[in-house]
């Protein structure tokens, strides 16, 4: 069923549907999207840290 020429609904896995979700709520935290950004921004300067000293 189409509706203005577009689908009108979608079917999805549930296992689809929670990853989906999932991503939708990292990508509105802005407190850790600017984490995930300054790490990727870190570690693509060469600043890492090894994972035994993380331990």
């Amino acid at each position: 069923m189409t509706r203005n020429g577009r689908p009108s609904f979608v079917i999805l896995n549930p296992d689809d549907l929670e990853s989906l979700e999932a991503t939708i709520e990292i990508l509105s935290d802005d407190e850790l999207m600017d984490s995930l950004r300054k790490s990727r921004s870190e570690a693509a300067d060469g600043q890492l840290t090894p994972l035994g000293d993380l331990l």
